[in-house]
């Protein structure tokens, strides 16, 4: 019923499945109702991730293989790669929030999934391509995959490398405060076409 309903929004579902003749209770009755609910969701989440990533699945899973480890060594690696994971979790929902809000605030679908490409992908196939002609620990900086990346790395079982982290943490600050720029600049931009009207 789920995706029928989405199906139905976008427009490729041009009538309802057969078992759907009754209706859920709870199911939206407009397209409005489901662009509503989708936009509250993804405002709740953005605000909730960083806590939910400090409380959920990752750090229960990795405590878990933890009290499940055959042997005392290997406790060690399983809390240390337990750690990288949730601070990666952390930084992934601090990071791409702002940059999905900036993309898709005020374009149009195609305009906005266009400007995602161009800030996510573009910049990891350039750093990608340009990795062995930059000095070690710039291109992992370059793009928010590969700053994402590093961080986990870093953190990552065997030794910490304090200033490989930094680096990241320092660049995944940069591109979300650009994301934040853009989110408040298509605000503003929005609140005075709104006021002209």
């Amino acid at each position: 019923m789920g995706w029928w309903i989405l199906a139905r929004v976008l427009g490729r579902a041009p009538s309802a499945p057969a078992r759907s003749k009754r209706r859920h209770p709870c199911a939206p009755r407009r397209a409005d109702d489901v662009l509503a609910r989708i936009s509250r969701g993804a405002r709740v989440r953005s605000r909730v991730a960083p806590r939910a990533a400090r409380r959920g699945g990752t750090l229960l899973a990795g405590l878990a293989s933890a009290l499940a480890a055959p042997r005392a060594a290997v406790v060690g690696q399983t809390l240390q790669t337990t750690f990288a994971s949730v601070v990666f979790s952390i930084a992934f929902a601090v990071v791409v929030a702002p940059i999905a809000f900036a993309a898709l605030g005020a374009r149009s679908r195609v305009g906005g999934y266009l400007f995602l490409v161009s800030v996510v992908v573009i910049p990891e196939i350039i750093a990608s391509a340009l990795a062995k002609v930059l000095p070690d620990g710039v291109a992992e900086v370059l793009s928010v995959p590969s700053a994402l990346s590093a961080l986990r790395s870093a953190l990552g079982p065997g030794p910490v490398e304090v200033g490989r982290a930094f680096r990241a943490v320092v660049a995944i600050a940069i591109f979300t405060g650009l994301a934040m720029l853009l989110v408040r600049r298509d605000a503003i931009r929005i609140e005075e076409e709104g006021g002209d009207a």
